[in-house]
């Protein structure tokens, strides 16, 4: 840290005893912490210097007087005195600590008098990410991070050791095409019928409201190339997206939705929310007269088909009339007609309250085989699980403990993911939501709810029992099964300042694992992130976004370089008397002894992501399949016995399973 600041800080006049001035560390690689370092300032003095475990990844677990109130230091340094304007001193640990890397700590100076006081500084060029917080019992009764004129001079000295000299997944970003794009919003579909997913970018935060969805298309060598122009998408602007074949004619359609702010200084650009038909090359027109252009704060789109009429319909989410004020916009639900048109049914919507949603994701959460929708709200507001009762939609949530976990107070839920992670038969649930329990002490927290499956499907928050830290900005949340082992595993993007995008893997006993850094995924402040095979090697490749306005490329492609150490199957699933995409279909394969389930799914989460529709099941070292079942939307059930591992399959509904070559 280079000084920048030694005159006597403003906030001097109110730090008492028990104040704490702290800083965040996050290493970059393992890292052995040997002393501390500290620059010391005023009068000469008693300090007390402790080393913290980290909340959220945002505060020090140190006790404050009302709102934490349980104290959790790794190491208590002991206390020193130090004389006056003593500049750097060297605090010697007793005995090293050992962090790795997703293991934040705090170091904090607790105040014995006002003074001594610590120096303000900014970081050298070689100096690991840092922020600092103080704690004022006389002016806040909570960490704050206004320190003003840079960080606390406070260092952690120490070693890195067993550096990790490859990862699991490769940044292909630069050599794939998709340098520099401002996009923060990602979805996958094949829109030209190769047999490769194509990527369609939406939300550009460059200032233009024109051409701000980027469509790529996939040429299947690990490159993209932009056809937006091609395609026929120039001057279409989006906030989000699902790409879903609404007619089924077979070739996949787009829905974009367009955020249309309410306030009075908002310079209306004449874009809506809209329908584009593809012609089944790839190229888009659009549709006039959709039915789906409604002025509102769209937030969130969930494409499935409600009705059963074998034609994909969309709930569409909306969030605030003006933020932070409670009212918000209510959702849509439009059934579709099949000719790319939709009819608005919102009073379907039993007694639904405007309450702001920020994602959505639609399932068939209690196997009576319809598809019910879940609705995170945001303003710590309630969620909505609405029950697909044929003619209405009945919110369920509070009956089944989705709702919100703090009772009175709820959350700001971002997203929602549904899968069977244990393997029981039944969809369980992952929320993702932004909490601040350092001023909303009674805000959820993320939640993995696991589904008790019949009669009741009620379900139970198992989140700390599974071994997943929360972080105060989740924002988007998706399972996986990166490593082909057999076991669901978790992705989580993450938003703030010193955030970062996690992957769980979930180990043999059902617990989960962080392994971000043996991943090799690096983002920061991530907002958004999908899951396709694109160069079709059998495993699944990231793409994730972030809103770092100091990088300028905000999208980030990680090839996946471990999945294929482990065999596996993908298949495409396509309808008949279901809608062609199969949206709603089960698949159950057996394989050594162990039945795993995938539900095909189109858009999901927090202002649409998708990922691809192609199922996905990794089986270990299991070399032979016993049983494939799969259960249509339309009520139809086939089984097979016949499959080999390591291939991609396609089987429409009615026939058999063919090799899926290209």
């Amino acid at each position: 840290l280079i000084p920048t600041i030694e005159e006597v800080p403003p906030y001097l006049d109110f730090l008492v005893e028990g104040d704490i001035e702290a800083n965040h560390f996050i290493p970059k690689h393992p890292f052995i912490l040997e002393a501390v370092w500290a620059y010391f300032l005023g009068e000469g003095g008693t300090v007390e210097i402790n080393i913290y475990a980290d909340v959220a990844r945002s505060w020090p677990h140190a006790k404050t007087t009302h709102y934490w109130p349980e104290e959790d230091v790794i190491y208590a340094g002991g206390r020193f005195d130090v004389p006056a304007d003593a500049g750097w001193v060297r605090f010697e640990l007793s005995e090293p600590l050992i962090f790795l890397p997703h293991e934040h700590f705090w170091i904090g100076y607790r105040h014995l008098d006002a003074s001594p006081y610590l120096g303000l500084g900014n970081p050298t060029d070689e100096a690991e990410l840092t922020q600092s917080m103080y704690y004022s019992d006389k002016r806040h009764d909570r960490f704050v991070w206004d320190v003003p004129g840079g960080v606390f001079m406070l260092r952690a000295e120490g070693k890195h050791f067993c550096k990790r000299e490859t990862t699991w997944f490769t940044d292909a970003t630069d050599s794939a095409g998709l340098s520099d794009l401002t996009h923060m919003r990602t979805a996958f579909g094949d829109v030209d019928g190769d047999g490769y997913d194509d990527l369609l970018l939406h939300l550009a935060h460059d200032g233009t409201v024109a051409d701000s969805a980027r469509l790529f298309k996939n040429n299947g060598d690990g490159t993209f190339t932009d056809i937006t122009s091609e395609a026929g998408l120039t001057g279409f602007y989006s906030n989000l997206a699902a790409i879903a074949d609404f007619d089924n004619d077979g070739d996949e359609d787009i829905y974009l939705g367009v955020y249309i702010p309410q306030d009075e200084d908002f310079e209306d650009h004449g874009k809506r929310s809209t329908i584009l038909e593809n012609d089944g090359t790839g190229h888009f027109t659009e549709v006039a007269d959709a039915g789906v252009g409604y002025e509102g704060t769209t937030s969130a789109v969930a494409v499935a088909d409600f009705d059963g009429d074998s034609y994909l319909d969309l709930f569409v989410g909306n969030w605030l009339i003006e933020y932070p004020q409670p009212p918000s916009i209510c959702d849509w639900l439009f059934f579709g007609n099949g000719d790319l048109t939709f009819t608005d049914v919102s009073d379907m919507l039993t007694d639904q309250e405007c309450r702001p949603c920020y994602g959505a994701e639609a399932a068939d959460y209690d196997n009576d085989g319809d598809m019910d929708i879940f609705v995170a709200n945001y303003g710590r507001t309630d969620n909505y699980l609405w029950e697909n009762r044929g003619d209405s939609f009945v919110d369920v949530a509070p009956q089944r403990g989705v709702a919100y976990h703090v009772p009175g107070t709820g959350g700001n839920t971002f997203s929602a993911a549904w899968e069977d992670y244990d393997c029981d038969g039944d969809l369980d649930l992952y929320l993702a939501e932004i909490a601040h329990p350092r001023y909303q002490p009674s805000s959820d927290p993320s939640s993995f709810n696991v589904n008790s499956g019949p009669p009741d499907f009620e379900f139970e928050d198992m989140r700390e029992d599974l071994g997943i830290p929360w972080d105060e900005g989740e924002i988007e949340v998706s399972f996986v099964d990166f490593d082909n082992d057999g076991d669901l595993d978790l992705m989580l993007s993450d938003l703030y300042m010193l955030h970062f995008a996690r992957l769980f893997r979930q180990n043999d006993d059902g617990k989960f694992e962080e392994v971000t850094y043996l991943a090799g995924i690096d983002v920061h402040e991530a907002t958004n992130h999908a899951w396709s095979d694109i160069d079709r090697d059998g495993d699944l490749d990231l793409v994730i976004t972030h809103r770092r306005s100091d990088v300028p490329n905000r999208v980030r492609l990680y090839i996946n370089e471990i999945g294929t150490d482990n065999h596996w199957l993908a298949i495409k699933l396509v309808g008949t008397d279901s809608n062609r995409d199969a949206v709603g279909a089960r698949a159950y394969l057996t394989a050594c002894g162990k039945t795993q389930m995938r539900h095909v799914k189109s858009s999901r989460g927090h202002f649409g992501s998708q990922s691809t529709l192609v199922l996905h099941f990794g089986l270990g070292d299991c070399t032979e399949i016993e049983s494939l079942d799969i259960k249509w939307p339309s009520g139809l059930e086939q089984s097979f016995d016949d499959l080999e591992v390591d291939n991609y399959y396609i089987l429409e509904e009615g026939s058999e399973p063919e090799f899926w070559t290209l």
